[in-house]
């Protein structure tokens, strides 16, 4: 994405990327499924890390706007809602999964093919299962920090 100059330092102009090539970066829009909300939060993250800080009130409004649904309702009901931490606090605190590390692990140790399902199904579902108990205990560790 840049080059590096002779004295080994980035050089500010090719270091940042524009708002409307960093919202590339953000796919898809959110629209209140919890399911969606992390890789929402790393995408928008990803821009921001991409974007001169100088920009970030602007790139603000370009993200404000790739949510929808009842998760705008939610935002539009905030008066407190200036920015992209403010926003992330109230997705993150309406629709993230509140499930603790000992549901899911529970939930893993506990599986069982059900009838009529395929290995491979089962399979899907203990990998899927398995990443929310890794992200349910990375959570747990940054807690007890």
């Amino acid at each position: 994405m840049s080059e590096i100059s002779s004295d080994g330092n980035e050089p500010n102009s090719n270091r940042y990327i524009s708002v409307p090539k960093a919202m590339q970066l953000i796919p898809k829009q959110f629209t209140g499924n919890p399911a969606e909300l992390r890789e929402f939060i790393q995408n928008v993250e990803a821009a921001y890390e991409a974007v001169e800080p100088a920009n970030y009130s602007l790139l603000f409004k370009f993200v404000y706007a790739k949510i929808g649904g009842e998760a705008k309702t939610e935002l539009l009901a905030r008066t407190h809602v200036n920015n992209w931490e403010q926003a992330k606090a109230v997705l993150e605190e309406n629709y993230s999964v509140r499930k603790t590390l000992y549901y899911y692990a529970h939930k893993a140790f506990n599986s069982k093919q059900r009838p009529n399902e395929t290995v491979s199904q089962l399979g899907a579902q203990m990998v899927t299962m398995c990443g929310y108990l890794q992200r349910a205990a990375r959570k747990h560790m940054e807690d007890l920090a």
